[in-house]
């Protein structure tokens, strides 16, 4: 009897074990399905996500097309328009510079004075169509370049000569550190003359007083040219913009900004152009210093 009883008491604890279990699975299922639930939904999500996203990137890709289409069509306008601009300049600039110098007749000093002014802007505007002209083609890569051995020697004294009477002309010492021989770059004489060019006029336009100095250096792969002033700088908040086109940094109140903000951004343009790399530092107050590595080959 008692071996029966010590059974029922077995059996039915057993039982309630059974039920208890029962009862935990069930609440673990239910605890599974609900996460299946949120599973698929976020499934779901993520699919539609998915599609949206082709749909975007589909979208993306359209509107990529249009920006290059719209900015070939920039660039075309722009080249149509700087040719039919520069177009009636020469021979307007070739007559005023006529009367200027007298071949049209004798002018009083006040009709001299008046010319000399028009001669100066119109030639400031022809300036100004070059520089669209050719920031235009670096922009469509249609710049054309005559590649061929370039003497870096004689290519930065030819642009020493030219700055110097305007350097000096401002009472700035300029000083310039070019050996005598140095190896030849590969690159297009002229394009590299006006990068050079280029960064010596920004550092004449933005020194008032001190130094402008122009340095080469080489090693066995490359070319080192730089050009350093002791002008007003730029501000740090300025030095990310600095190569954007028409972009302007800030001098100082009483002083505006002089040229268009298409120098510094056609000699990148070159320079790339070139396989080379721009590079500049400055300090706002004490000078900025710019200049570009080139390749020999």
């Amino acid at each position: 009897m008692k071996n029966t009883n010590q059974s029922f008491k077995i059996c039915l604890r057993d039982r309630k074990e059974l039920v208890e279990l029962k009862k935990q699975l069930e609440e673990r299922t239910r605890e599974l399905e609900a996460k299946k639930t949120e599973l698929n939904t976020k499934l779901k999500e993520a699919e539609e996500m998915r599609i949206a996203t082709l749909n975007m990137m589909g979208d993306l890709d359209e509107a990529l097309k249009e920006l290059k289409t719209l900015d070939k069509l920039k660039a075309e306008f722009m080249n149509v328009a700087a040719h039919e601009l520069k177009t009636p300049l020469t021979p307007m600039i070739a007559y005023i510079d006529m009367l200027i110098t007298e071949k049209k007749g004798k002018i009083t000093p006040r009709q001299k004075e008046t010319l000399q002014i028009v001669f100066k802007n119109l030639e400031r505007l022809k300036r100004l169509i070059n520089d669209v002209l050719d920031i235009s083609r670096l922009e469509a890569k249609a710049m054309k370049m005559a590649i061929k051995d370039v003497n870096i020697t004689i290519l930065l004294r030819e642009a020493e000569e030219e700055y110097r009477p305007a350097i000096e002309k401002k009472k700035l010492k300029f000083i310039t550190n070019i050996p005598s021989h140095l190896p030849n770059a590969k690159g297009d004489y002229g394009r590299l003359r006006q990068a050079v060019g280029n960064l010596l006029n920004n550092a004449l336009k933005f020194t008032e007083k001190g130094t402008i100095t122009l340095t080469v250096e080489a090693d066995k792969d490359r070319i080192k040219v730089t050009v350093t002033d002791t002008g007003i700088g730029i501000k740090e908040k300025d030095e990310p913009k600095i190569f954007q086109k028409f972009y302007q940094a800030e001098t100082s109140p009483e002083r505006k900004a002089q040229g268009t903000g298409l120098g510094l951004p056609i000699v990148k343009g070159i320079i790339e152009a070139h396989k080379g790399k721009m590079f500049f530092s400055s300090k706002y107050g004490k000078g900025s210093t710019f200049g570009f590595y080139l390749p020999y080959k």
